[in-house]
This record gives structure tokens, C-alpha cells and sequence, in this order.
């Protein structure tokens, strides 16, 4: 708006590079940020970068970077359930399923989400960091108050399903939005669709590509919350006949935006069906 651009077009547009980067639009991302993505994404000659292997291969060479120095180590499938805190200091990690405590030399870090990060902390530990917390990660999630504002969640579907209903000319990446009058984060409104199987064929069985498709930080948590009561109950989301309906209706954008550059792709006709939810 200080730069005098009116074009709803357009701001949409930066909107949603900004969106798909990090999660926000770009009124709430910083200038710097807008910058070097919009430089980069328009590069002459830029491609997108896919990991050989899968993202997983990325959790590998990061792994592979900590434990190629002496002495260090790393643990997967290690959930921390309590950051240790001794004498206005974090000292350690106490991990979740074990009940193991782990003891740190110089620091405790997290690459956690800040809400996660302040949840390993229990409440009453350090006052400091308790008024921090109520002033970052506060009721209201407003900029305006001085809170960090909350992502809002996502749909996802993972899929499985014969080469011959993928089209030739269809990309190994795509994002649809529905409606370009409505905002970026409106419900469903956003789509991206990945086939790595097009560029890796290693991540598929021959004959097959895996799709993953998700809405693109649309998906208000709220919407969700009637069904809490199911969350670790995976039996019981599965019978709960009102859970299965709004899942199918939330996913429906999904498939919507698979379809438009894969039209064969529909609802029975894969040979794995994967939705996942907020929940």
C-alpha cells in the first residue's frame, strides 16, 4: 500500500509467495524477507530444488552434518516432553516416552515452534520466561497486542495410484488457487499438489507415482476443535460419522486441485488414500 500498488491482482499474488514461504501474508512479513524471495523466485533461469531421495534424505544430510564431529550424536523418534530448568537456567531435556534425563554441557536448544517451545517449559519454572510467554503466545494471537499470530493448520493428502493417471504434461509440482477474490487464507482456497515421482522415480514402486497435496496454511484449527474428543483415538475417528463427513468436505479442494492437471485422479480410483487433518 506505501509503494501505491492497487492492483488486487497483484497484492494477492505477493500475498500468496509470501504465504506459501512462511505462512502469512505479506503485510505481516518483513521487507527484507519480500525481498530476497521475490529476487530469487524470478531469477532468470530459477527452478525449484527437490531433494533426490524424498525429504527425508533431507532429515539425513542434516543428521549426517551433526554426527560427522566427535562426540556428537543424535536420537530420532525422540519425543522431549520437558525442557529441565534448574536455577533460572535450562539444564537438560527429560524425553517423553522414557522418562530419561538428558543433560546438557552448555545449552538446551529448540527448533521447535515457539508455542511447543514454551509448552516444554511447565508454567511457574521461571518467571521471566512465563512473562514472555503470556506476551508472545497470549490469548488473542494479534500483532497489534505484541502476540506472535498463530498459522492456521492443514488439510493433507497423500496418495498413491497408477503412472497412467498422472498425464505426460502434467508438472512435477503445481498450486491451484480456487479463487483469486478471496483472500490467500480462506478456507481451501490454496493448493499444492507435488508428484516426486516425476522427478525421482525411486520414491514409487515402476508403473506408480505418490502424490502429496495439502492446503497451504488455510485450515482454521477452530473448525476442528468439536472433534478434540477423538484426537487419540484413531478407532473412533474412524466410526464417528460426523468426523468422516467434514473430513471429505474439507479435502474435496484438494482433490478439486489435483484434477486440474490430473482429471483421472479421483476419489477410488488410487491405491492408497491417505487424508490427514489438524487433528
Amino acid at each position: 500500500d506505501k509503494l501505491g500498488l492497487k492492483n488486487e491482482f497483484l497484492k494477492n499474488y505477493l500475498d500468496m509467495l509470501a504465504f506459501l514461504l512462511q505462512g502469512l501474508p505479506a503485510d505481516q512479513t518483513l521487507t527484507v524477507v519480500m525481498a530476497y524471495m521475490v529476487e530469487d523466485f524470478f531469477r532468470e533461469n530459477a527452478v525449484m530444488d527437490f531433494p533426490k531421495g524424498g525429504s527425508g534424505e533431507l532429515i539425513g544430510a542434516l543428521a549426517r552434518g551433526v554426527t560427522k564431529r566427535k562426540g556428537c550424536d543424535i536420537e530420532l523418534s525422540t519425543a522431549v516432553e520437558e525442557i529441565i530448568v534448574e536455577n533460572g537456567r535450562a539444564v537438560g531435556v527429560k524425553l517423553a516416552k522414557s522418562g530419561r534425563k538428558i543433560r546438557a554441557k552448555e545449552a538446551v536448544i529448540s527448533n521447535a515452534d515457539l508455542y511447543n517451545t514454551y509448552k516444554f517449559v511447565p508454567e511457574g519454572i521461571h518467571q521471566g520466561f512465563d512473562e514472555e510467554r503470556a506476551r508472545f503466545v497470549g490469548i488473542t494471537a494479534n500483532p497489534k497486542d505484541g502476540s506472535v499470530p498463530y498459522c492456521k493448520s492443514f488439510m493433507h493428502l497423500h496418495l498413491a495410484v497408477k503412472a497412467e493417471l498422472i498425464p505426460d504434461d502434467a508438472p512435477p509440482q503445481w498450486t491451484v488457487v480456487q479463487d483469486w477474490s478471496k483472500g490467500i487464507d480462506a478456507v481451501g482456497n490454496v493448493v499444492v499438489i507435488s508428484v516426486g515421482s516425476k522427478l525421482d522415480s525411486t520414491l514409487a514402486p515402476p508403473g506408480y507415482h505418490v502424490i502429496h497435496a495439502y492446503t497451504a496454511g488455510n485450515e482454521p484449527y477452530e473448525d476442528w476443535e468439536q472433534f478434540e474428543h477423538l484426537m487419540d483415538d484413531a478407532v473412533a475417528r474412524d466410526k464417528d460419522e460426523a468426523y468422516q463427513a467434514f473430513k471429505d468436505e474439507r479435502a474435496k479442494p484438494i482433490w478439486d486441485a489435483i484434477q486440474k492437471r490430473a482429471p483421472r485422479v479421483v476419489k477410488g480410483a488410487c491405491v492408497v488414500e491417505k487424508v490427514a487433518t489438524p487433528l
